[in-house]
């Protein structure tokens, strides 16, 4: 998952103990916490949806349904979609992303589908495989733009911030919708792992 990724559909977190070098990154001393997307099962037809409204026009909705087609074979989509406007305020109209959605620093334009697979031939093996797109279309982060100075370490002087010159020196006021702070995200993301269980008990994992 990337930082800005919304979570939806999940299974379980784990926490993982430093140091970590098995499961997650190399030499990982601060261990590790691993967050699982839901799996398809084989107990029937399954699903959820949820609803969500807040401050600031929030409109959530996301939800996932499960579908074995036999003993064998089972899918599972999930799918997530949230918008809301930004806690700053905007003084200048917003500029329209890629897509011609608008794109307003601060505000949330999230969609993302999730497509699962799982498929076990027998008891001791299983394959499980993993598609995702996710679209998210923002203005990125906004930030109140530092309204102090600071040392220039090539001239000596007193210099100001970048986009100094854009704030309002108001809070929660911002007076553009720069896109180079645009944060806009169109990816799509697959995964694949087969499992394998020895007699003794032993997982091989690849």
């Amino acid at each position: 998952l990337g930082q800005n990724e919304p979570l939806y559909d999940i299974q379980d977190v784990e926490v993982l103990r430093g140091p970590q070098g098995t499961f997650v990154g190399y030499s990982s001393t601060g261990g590790a916490v691993e967050i699982n997307s839901a799996n398809p099962d084989f107990h029937g037809p399954s699903g959820y949806v949820e609803g969500q409204l807040g401050d600031y026009s929030d409109r959530k909705i996301q939800g996932a349904v499960n579908l074995p087609a036999n003993d064998f074979l089972a899918l599972r989509i999930a799918a997530n979609d949230e918008r809301r406007n930004s806690f700053y305020g905007h003084t200048a109209a917003p500029a329209p992303g890629a897509s011609g959605r608008a794109r307003v620093a601060g505000a949330i334009d999230d969609r993302e589908i999730r497509i699962s697979l799982l498929w076990r031939p027998a008891a001791n093996f299983q394959v499980l495989s993993k598609l995702a797109y996710d679209d998210e279309n923002t203005g990125g982060l906004p930030s109140q733009v530092d309204q102090g100075t600071f040392t220039d370490p090539i001239s000596g002087t007193a210099v100001h911030v970048p986009y100094y010159a854009s704030s309002t020196h108001q809070p929660f006021l911002l007076n553009s919708d720069r896109s180079d702070a645009a944060f806009n995200t169109l990816k799509l993301e697959q995964g694949m792992e087969l499992r394998y269980t020895l007699p003794s008990g032993m997982v091989l994992r690849s």
